[in-house]
């Protein structure tokens, strides 16, 4: 009867696997990054907005919006490049109050740096948008 010897067998099977392991848990960090920067983006678009429809003109609604995100972004420890600044749809500042629905939209673009994944093929920056919406006070006065 001939036996088959089979050492040296789990070394070829960690060289083979080992990679493509490591590969999947590098990609499992990828989506994670990727997730995470988008619920941080759609955050800071939902806080510009609703500071805006706080403010009772645009040019009020505008610097506070954008001292928010700035401030938002800077406790997240979020770096853009180049540094994100709301763009606001502040329209409902001109409907009347008390006979209109009013709304704030704001979107939120910043540049993320993901080359420290290095991973292969992949960029070694990605672009994440954040939009959010915010209703105005029914009743408030606006200018």
């Amino acid at each position: 009867m001939l036996t088959r010897r089979e050492s040296g067998s789990a070394t070829i099977e960690v060289a083979i696997l080992g990679p493509a392991l490591m590969l999947f848990v590098a990609l499992i960090f990828f989506a994670a990054r990727i997730a995470l920067a988008q619920q941080s983006m759609d955050m800071i678009a939902f806080e510009a907005a609703r500071v805006a429809t706080l403010s009772r003109d645009t040019a009020t609604a505008k610097a506070n919006a954008t001292d928010m995100a700035a401030a938002e972004m800077a406790s997240r420890g979020i770096r853009c490049t180049p540094a994100a600044v709301p763009s606001l749809d502040l329209s409902g500042f001109a409907k009347k109050p008390g006979q209109d629905d009013a709304w704030v939209r704001a979107t939120v673009q910043c540049r993320f740096t993901i080359s420290d994944l290095a991973l292969p093929g992949m960029p070694g920056s990605l672009t994440v948008t954040g939009e959010a919406s915010s209703p105005m006070d029914t009743y408030r006065a606006r200018n």
